[in-house]
């Protein structure tokens, strides 16, 4: 319920102050109902960004922000002002939480959602100064592979704790002692698209997005980190990707 709040904060008519952009459109009680009123007048700090960081809430693959919104959207000073509204919450809404998915989540925890995500989309290519947004968006694995060039890594194989048979959590080993790859085998694509819900949801009647296909790159199969062709894996934008999912508490949710 939350999230639907977040988004029909975000697609309500845009408010903007005299001088920038109101994150929730000056309707955050709508969300935090029991928030104090310094910590409601908290989330009134102008934002000097783009009208689309309101928008920040839903999946990247919806978004699907092409060159000019993201040129629009990245900026200096909207990442200054990211970073005073989240300075501002934190003073003024302490430790408060809601309910949220049967947890509790904190005001801080959101503003901080939402700076994760907009580092993920400002994320850069240092040696062309091109989006990785856009960089991804040329990531053709299954063309890679058809060419010959695809470097597949070797070594993928995974073991994890085994707390079901020993109590120390030690992986399972067969019979000559080696480490068994317990891990389930990753579905295709077209077994997890073909199991949803294809019904549309609120956000269908306002975005596009990305091809459901492509969201493995031009590959059927679900691949884990460290099983994208060597090609992909080391570049700057996937490793940049990768290291700020791991630094965030945002990260593996939803990337």
């Amino acid at each position: 319920m939350a999230l639907l709040i977040l988004l029909t904060l975000a697609l309500s008519v845009n408010v903007r102050s005299s001088t920038g952009t109101l994150l929730f459109n000056g309707n955050q009680n709508l969300l935090f109902e029991d928030a104090s009123s310094a910590c409601l007048a908290a989330f009134d700090t102008d934002l000097d960004c783009d009208v689309n960081i309101q928008l920040l809430s839903s999946d990247m693959d919806k978004l699907d922000f092409n060159q000019s919104q993201l040129t629009s959207l990245c900026t200096a000073s909207c990442k200054a002002s990211l970073n005073t509204l989240n300075s501002s919450v934190s003073s003024e809404c302490g430790d408060y939480d809601f309910d949220f998915n049967d947890d509790y989540l904190s005001a801080v925890q959101v503003v901080e959602l939402y700076t994760y995500k907009y580092d993920m989309i400002c994320l850069t290519d240092s040696s062309t100064g091109d989006f990785c947004l856009m960089v991804e968006e040329t990531w053709d694995i299954t063309a890679l592979d058809n060419s010959g060039q695809a470097t597949w890594p070797a070594y993928t194989n995974k073991t994890f704790p085994d707390w079901y048979d020993d109590d120390n959590g030690m992986p399972a080993q067969d019979v000559d002692g080696t480490y068994i790859d317990n891990s389930n085998e990753m579905p295709t694509f077209y077994d997890v698209l073909s199991g949803l819900d294809t019904d549309w949801s609120a956000s269908d009647y306002y975005f596009d997005g990305i091809d459901a296909n492509w969201k493995g790159h031009g590959w059927p199969d679900m691949l884990e980190y460290d099983e994208y062709p060597l090609q992909i894996q080391c570049s700057e934008c996937f490793l940049s990707q990768y290291k700020l999912g791991l630094e965030s508490q945002w990260g593996e949710i939803y990337e």
